[in-house]
């Protein structure tokens, strides 16, 4: 039956280095290996994958990777940071493109350590893009964003920080909850997906898998540091 999401962690090869990102201190130099993927996962049951990183577009043969999926009949979703265009090849067999984004221009670029990432990343800005993500800190700042860019039909992907990899300035998760809580009611409120950080009631833990570069396979992207963090 295909009920279960894979987060395909590519590599984590990476042109960006953002301040909270909870792939720094993981093995960068590994890469999993197209072949590899089914011998590590019962494909039958994947309903989804989401092709992360690292930043993806970064592999010269990402074409391969969508490639595998979309011959099998499995939706697509590219997590990208925006600094590179999408391969003509691959972007129609594409069901969806998540795009990180941190608030306006100048916050986004400080987080981001790039000073020319906000402008390159505005080419997904409308029908090319599915849903934007960011970190709940952030959240005021996505909202402003819905008065400067042409961004209002958008769906938002909000998640929770923990405190792994380089970032340690995250609230506990309680108060990061009662900080998007706080919005409920707002117009820009039916614009947004919650993941299970943020909202409890979500976890999906059982249908979800994540296999990391190096082939190592687990059910949260919270475990990533070997940290056990989901309730389940």
């Amino acid at each position: 039956m295909k009920n279960k999401e894979l987060l395909l962690e590519i590599s984590y090869k990476c042109n960006l280095n953002c301040i909270h990102c909870s792939s720094i201190g993981t093995n960068i130099e590994y890469k999993i290996k197209i072949k590899d993927i089914s011998k590590l996962v019962n494909l039958d049951e994947i309903e989804s994958v989401r092709i992360s990183g690292g930043e993806p577009t970064l592999l010269d043969n990402l074409c391969e990777y969508v490639n595998f999926f979309y011959d099998r009949d499995i939706k697509i979703i590219l997590q990208t940071n925006g600094t590179n265009k999408i391969d003509n090849k691959i972007f129609n067999k594409l069901d969806e493109i998540w795009l990180s984004i941190y608030g306006k221009e100048d916050l986004h670029n400080f987080i981001v350590g790039n000073t020319t990432c906000y402008e390159k990343a505005r080419w997904y800005f409308g029908e090319s893009i599915t849903k934007i993500q960011s970190p709940v800190f952030n959240f005021p700042q996505i909202m402003s964003l819905f008065n400067n860019e042409n961004i209002w039909m958008m769906e938002f992907r909000l998640f929770a920080l923990l405190n792994q990899g380089r970032c340690n300035f995250a609230l506990p998760i309680k108060e990061q909850i009662k900080i998007i809580k706080g919005f409920e009611g707002l117009s820009v409120w039916k614009y947004l997906e919650l993941t299970c950080s943020v909202d409890t009631t979500k976890c999906n833990y059982e249908n979800k898998l994540v296999l990391k570069p190096d082939g190592s396979l687990f059910n949260c992207a919270s475990h990533k540091h070997g940290r056990t963090l989901c309730k389940k």
